[in-house]
């Protein structure tokens, strides 16, 4: 039976609400019951697990789940970033039945109308694509393309595949949100309508090591290969680098040569999971102090 002979079935389209999570389990415990407080509920959700330290399966056990709504935990063996996570959780909306899903990082924080606004901007379940806008820590209220909260069709996924994987983390939400999924003919879209918080916001110093090199290697790829826009890549990539070595207040030598090692590893084209977050985390002085939200 055609997906739209199904809704005519059901009367509405069925939303699998996503969680992407690791080693948050306050955060995840804060979006469950947000999700549960929703005025308009998804018919199921699935929280996919990233190898966190506290298993996720303890803070969904200990969630009061609303009657009715189909819950699981997908665990992972290992974290696979951002990239890996969405991709895992992508694959399975991709196989479901569910018409929309709703895709929230464990840090973000829906307001109690924001699946049902969503659903009714996004109009045609079958070409939803329609994102939120979002409150940052910082109370800067901004629009741009993230997992916070996005609502997406099951058939955009049929049609443009998974989030890329093989980039662990950074880029792997702008490659997806903003350029293949537009590229497929599904304009990006955002709602004022509704505001969703955003708890942890992303660093503008006090950065790990190994973020600068994944920032650098999947800037300078997707620079090069995918939006053959290399004349923007210099100026990118410099701002990076004085960030590191001008703005960060420790271990500035380990920062810029993860930059070097990122770029040569972009430019050849070695991507996926090439350096590890916690040792590098652990080298002797590399400390996390400063923080603001940068977007």
């Amino acid at each position: 039976m055609r997906p739209s002979r199904l809704r005519e079935v059901r009367d509405r389209p069925t939303v699998l609400a996503m969680v992407l999570t690791y080693n948050s389990p306050e955060n995840l415990a804060h979006s469950l019951r947000a999700i549960a407080a929703q005025t308009r509920l998804p018919e199921a959700l699935l929280v996919v697990d990233n190898a966190s330290d506290t298993p996720a399966s303890q803070v969904v056990d200990a969630w009061t789940r609303p009657d009715g709504m189909d819950v699981q935990v997908v665990s992972q063996v290992e974290n696979t970033g951002p990239g890996g996570g969405w991709a895992r959780a992508l694959e399975h909306f991709r196989s479901s039945a569910h018409d929309l899903g709703w895709l929230l990082d464990d840090d973000i924080i829906p307001p109690p109308d924001c699946l049902a606004v969503l659903v009714e901007e996004a109009g045609d379940p079958d070409c939803a694509f329609l994102i939120p806008a979002v409150r940052q820590p910082t109370g800067v209220t901004t629009t741009y393309p993230a997992w916070h909260g996005v609502l997406l069709a099951r058939r955009i996924v049929e049609m443009v595949g998974l989030p890329r994987a093989d980039f662990f983390w950074w880029n792997e939400d702008s490659e997806y949100l903003m350029w293949r999924i537009p590229r497929a003919g599904y304009p990006l879209r955002f709602t004022r309508r509704v505001t969703v918080e955003h708890l942890k916001g992303r660093a503008e110093w006090g950065i790990p090591p190994w973020k600068y090199y994944y920032e650098a290697r999947n800037m300078t790829y997707y620079c090069l290969y995918l939006q053959r826009a290399s004349d923007r890549l210099p100026i990118k990539l410099l701002m990076l680098t004085g960030r590191a070595v001008l703005r960060e207040r420790d271990r500035r030598a380990l920062r810029f040569g993860m930059i070097m090692r990122g770029i040569f590893d972009g430019v050849t084209g070695r991507l996926g999971r090439r350096v590890d977050p916690v040792l590098t985390s652990r080298l002797p002085g590399v400390t996390t102090t400063s923080y603001r939200a940068r977007r």
